[in-house]
Parts: C-alpha cells; sequence; structure tokens
C-alpha cells in the first residue's frame, strides 16, 4: 500500500481578467508553507519518495499562447530534502497514482483542474466528481466553479490494490481570489 497527496496549484494572478501562469503573493506564500503543513500531518520531506507536478502544455490567455505550464511545480518546489520531483502529463495522472500501489511509497501530485478529468475512478465514482462533490466548503463562500474548494483542501489517499482509499482532507488555510 501506499500514499497519494493530492494538492491543487496555487491561485494564480490574473491581468486584465486573464489568467496568467504566475501564483499569487498569498500562492507563493502557501507553496513555502506546503512542506510544514504536509510535516504537521506526518509526511516530513524524507518520508516523501516522489513530488508530482503537471506540466502539461495550456493556452494561456495573457501570453496568448500555448507554453508549458509552471504553476504546479512552482507550488511544490519546496518540498525537499529527501523526494525526486518529476513533471507529468495530464494523462499519465493514472500511472501516476498507482505508482504508488506498486512500490507502497508516499507520493505528492500537485494537479490542475483539467488534470481531474483523467483522475481514476474511486469506488465507481470518478474521483474529481468524489473530490468536488466531498471536498469540505466554507460556508460564508460562495464560489465561481466546483472546482474552487480545492484550493483549499488537500485530499490523502492510500493507494491500494483494491484502488483509492481511506480518503481524508487537510485544510491548506488558503482561498482562491486571495491576494
Amino acid at each position: 500500500m501506499g500514499t497519494a497527496i493530492l494538492i491543487r496549484h496555487g491561485d494564480i494572478e490574473r491581468e486584465s481578467g486573464k489568467p496568467t501562469d504566475d501564483l499569487t503573493p498569498k500562492a507563493r506564500e502557501y507553496a513555502k508553507r506546503l512542506p510544514h503543513l504536509l510535516e504537521k500531518e506526518g509526511f516530513s520531506a524524507g518520508d516523501i519518495d516522489i513530488v508530482y507536478f503537471d506540466s502539461s502544455v495550456k493556452y494561456v490567455p495573457s501570453q496568448q499562447k500555448k507554453l508549458q505550464i509552471k504553476r504546479c511545480h512552482e507550488t511544490v518546489k519546496h518540498i525537499r530534502g529527501g523526494p525526486t520531483h518529476r513533471s507529468y502529463r495530464c494523462s499519465e495522472i493514472g500511472s501516476v497514482l498507482f505508482s504508488a500501489q506498486n512500490a507502497a511509497k508516499i507520493i505528492v501530485i500537485c494537479y490542475q483542474s483539467e488534470t481531474l478529468q483523467a483522475f481514476p475512478k474511486v469506488d465507481s465514482q470518478k474521483l474529481s466528481d468524489f473530490m468536488t462533490k466531498d471536498c469540505p466548503k466554507d460556508k460564508g463562500t460562495v464560489y465561481e466553479k466546483p472546482t474552487d474548494p480545492l484550493y483549499e483542501q488537500i485530499l490523502i489517499l492510500d493507494v491500494t490494490a483494491s484502488g483509492l482509499t481511506n480518503p481524508r482532507w487537510v485544510a491548506t488555510g488558503t482561498r482562491k481570489g486571495e491576494v
């Protein structure tokens, strides 16, 4: 059995209402706090085997072209001192998730919203559906998209031969849209 820690990339800047690929100042602070947040949950950098970050090519409206995204790498780059860092593309997420199962590894996966559609199923339900439905939501917040609360939570899953089990949520202490 392995463990997968799923982290949504930090909130990104907007130029004239269009998303860039740069983290907001609050998201950069969150990225620096992330190793300590994981350590509080019992996952020190030395326990983590691999940190995966999505590096898919995506159209960035503020630059009017397709670029290899950097927001995921920027979010997890401070998790050092043991784990190997590897990039992946959205379509590879299934094999990335189950790499933890085969070697009893602890892996961190930083993802973007497009990656959710490529996630495998949990109890015959798409992981993306489970995450958007089950993710704890702040009662005082109105979210623009169903995926917005995922900026506020980290999902930790056991990866076993029978699939993804034992989901537990950890609050990130951040909110989408905070600058």
